[in-house]
């Protein structure tokens, strides 16, 4: 399978940070259940990261530079020869129905963070938080109900 991931859809389109790039990162990068799958993360415009997080083998982050990400990631869909192991994760319908009419399968954004999160070995929000800069404390209160809930 190839997990697509809207970034900016996953986060919150008006609270792309820098903390938020990074701790969706960290969460997709320890979630057991991706490990033989490859996920592309797309977010809008360019590099927020400038390369400080060591990704895994099966693992891409995508900056669509001047276009959209939800474009960048139709582009990538139609480019896929076996679009039915696709899975685009977003909430927006546009390109929920953009995937679909190329053969890609969805998963909204919230059950694909339940799906990584409901887990054995899942990271606990306090060591998530050791790993993220110091300025982490930044992320808003709703990220953090969002994000750092407590199942």
């Amino acid at each position: 399978m190839i997990y697509i991931l809207d970034g900016n859809n996953i986060i919150g389109r008006a609270r792309k940070t820098e903390d938020a790039c990074i701790k969706l990162i960290l969460m997709i990068k320890h979630a057991k259940k991706l490990l033989k799958h490859k996920v592309i993360i797309f977010f809008d415009g360019n590099n927020l990261l400038d390369d400080r997080i060591s990704l895994p083998k099966n693992m891409i982050i995508y900056y669509s530079g001047e276009r959209t990400a939800d474009e960048a990631i139709i582009d990538y869909v139609r480019k896929i020869k076996k679009r039915d192991e696709i899975i685009v994760v977003t909430e927006d319908r546009d390109l929920q129905r953009a995937a679909k009419y190329y053969g890609g399968n969805i998963i909204e954004s919230n059950q694909f963070l339940m799906f990584i999160s409901k887990e054995k070995g899942t990271m606990s929000k306090e060591s998530i938080s050791k790993k993220l800069p110091t300025d982490a404390h930044k992320i808003t209160e709703e990220l953090r109900k969002i994000w750092l809930k407590d199942e």
